[in-house]
C-alpha cells in the first residue's frame, strides 16, 4: 500500500481517475450511493472503448492484411526449406518476404504499436479500479472520515489498546514497516485491502451509529449486483468468480 506510482502509469492513472471522477459526480446524482461505482466503471469502459476505436481499427486493419499475406510468405518458407540452414539461402529468403511486405505496404511494426499504446492505458486502468477512493472525491470523503475515525479512537484509548492493535495488525498485513506513522490517507489505502472479516472486526471495536452509517455508505457504493466489487475474487466456488470469466470473454 506505501508503493509508489510509477513513472508511466502513474501519469495515465491520474488522467483516468479525472475522468472517473468527473463520470461519478454525473452517475451519482441520479443513483446516490447504491451501485454507483458499478455504473461508474461500466460508463467508463464504454468511453474508453470509444476512444480506442482507431487505435483498435489500425490493428485489426494491420491483422487483416497479414492474414492476406500469410499464404505467401508460406510459399517462400517452403520453397527455401530444404537449404534453411544454408546462410545465403536464408538471407535470399528474408529478402523475398521483405519484398512481399513491401509490395503489400505492410509495416511488420504495425500490429504490434496499438498493442504498446494500449498496455499503458489499461495498467493505468487497473490502477484507478484497484484504488477508486484516490481518484474520485465522494469516495475518498468516506474512506478518510472511516479512517479518521478509526485513528482518533486508537489515539485517544493509546497503544496497548485493542483498536490500535487491530490498525497495527491491518497495516502489518498490508506490508507497512514498522515505525511508519498512520496518516488519514495511510489507512485509507489499508481500508482498500481489507478483507469483509477485517471490516467487520473493526466494526465490532467501533460501533457507533456514526461509523456503521459510513461503513454502510461505503458498502453501497462498493456492490454492484449484490457483489463487492472491491474484494479479491480468488478460486472460491462463489458467484465472484464470474466476474473474471465475463471479463475474459
Amino acid at each position: 500500500v506505501t508503493r509508489k506510482d510509477g513513472v508511466i502509469v502513474g501519469p495515465i492513472a491520474w488522467l483516468i481517475g479525472k475522468m472517473i471522477n468527473i463520470l461519478f459526480i454525473f452517475v451519482h446524482h441520479f443513483t446516490g450511493d447504491a451501485n454507483s461505482l458499478g455504473i461508474t466503471i461500466i460508463f467508463l469502459t464504454i468511453l474508453m472503448r470509444i476512444l480506442m476505436i482507431p487505435i483498435s481499427y489500425k490493428q485489426q486493419k494491420s491483422m487483416a492484411k497479414m492474414q492476406e499475406i500469410t499464404p505467401l510468405i508460406q510459399k517462400i518458407q517452403d520453397k527455401y526449406k530444404d537449404d534453411s540452414s544454408d546462410p545465403e539461402i536464408q538471407r535470399k529468403m528474408t529478402m523475398e518476404i521483405q519484398k512481399v511486405y513491401s509490395d503489400n505496404n505492410y509495416n511488420q511494426l504495425a500490429g504490434c504499436l496499438p498493442m504498446l499504446i494500449q498496455l499503458p492505458i489499461f495498467m493505468g486502468l487497473y490502477y484507478v479500479m484497484r484504488n477508486p477512493f484516490r481518484y474520485v472525491d465522494y469516495i475518498q470523503n468516506v474512506y478518510y472520515s472511516i479512517s479518521n475515525t478509526v485513528l482518533d479512537l486508537a489515539n485517544a484509548q493509546g497503544a496497548g489498546s485493542k483498536i490500535s492493535q487491530l490498525v497495527m495488525s491491518f497495516g502489518s498485513q498490508a506490508g507497512v514497516k514498522e515505525g511508519v506513522q498512520y496518516t488519514t490517507d495511510l489507512f485509507s489505502r489499508i481500508l482498500n485491502v481489507l478483507e469483509p472479516s477485517d471490516i467487520a472486526e473493526l466494526k465490532g471495536l467501533v460501533n457507533t451509529a456514526d461509523f456503521n452509517g459510513l461503513l454502510a455508505k461505503k458498502a453501497a457504493i462498493e456492490s454492484f449486483l449484490g457483489l463487492n466489487l472491491t474484494e479479491t475474487v480468488g478460486i472460491s466456488l462463489s458467484p465472484k468468480i464470474l466476474i473474471p470469466i465475463l471479463s475474459g470473454g
